[in-house]
């Protein structure tokens, strides 16, 4: 009897094994990845750190807890993580932003990897290159915090604007093309922004500039 109920659970493993084989692969729609160059002012304007980030997202018809892994082209750098779901136009993107290695180290360029694990154990990996670029361009800007004025250079042809309260939640989010700008007509309860975050694309040096003012 022993022998017998062991030869059944053995045959009992082996279809639920098939069973998990027979699953249908994880399917992936798109990979987003980028570099920003990101940098941190004061209410006064002075800049307080700078250093870049690497943003990987992706979108799926699954929406299943993930796992994500992110190897480097030298396979010095991992980054082990649970995927953050953001929202953003009706569509759900899977992935993780500011991953960095800290100021004054840079990214390294070249094929890097994914790899995104499900729940279930079904994973699939992925490929992406970050590739090389000029000097990010010395851009002004300037923020008059209390007056919300915001101040930016010609070659910033468009401009996308975060206002997020003490929590970070976002009040308001617009894209703009103009130099002078006036905050306080995007959000007229101004009092409440406590982080102003304006990003551009630098195409020279392929990556996206984000300043993130603290008032």
């Amino acid at each position: 009897m022993k022998t017998r109920l062991h030869v059944s659970s053995l045959v009992l493993v082996a279809l639920l094994s098939c069973v998990s084989c027979a699953r249908p692969p994880f399917s992936l729609i798109d990979l987003h990845a980028g570099v920003s160059r990101v940098s941190h002012f004061d209410s006064e304007g002075n800049r307080t750190s700078s250093y870049e980030s690497l943003s990987v997202f992706i979108e799926s018809e699954e929406g299943a807890n993930l796992q994500m892994e992110v190897l480097s082209p030298d396979a010095l750098s991992t980054w082990l993580f649970p995927a953050e779901k953001k929202r953003v136009d009706n569509q759900d993107y899977y992935g993780k932003a500011d991953l960095s290695l800290g100021q004054r180290m840079a990214l390294p360029r070249g094929e890097w990897s994914l790899r995104v694990m499900r729940d279930d154990g079904r994973t699939i990996t992925e490929q992406f290159t970050l590739e090389s670029g000029d000097e990010p361009q010395d851009v002004h800007h300037h923020l008059e915090a209390e007056k919300g004025e915001l101040t930016l250079d010609t070659r910033v042809r468009e401009c996308s604007i975060l206002l997020l309260d003490e929590k970070r939640d976002v009040l308001h989010r617009s894209t703009a093309t103009g130099q002078t700008l006036d905050l306080t007509l995007l959000y007229p309860n101004w009092e409440k922004v406590r982080f102003v975050v304006l990003g551009w694309y630098d195409d020279p040096s392929k990556q996206s500039q984000i300043a993130w003012y603290t008032l």
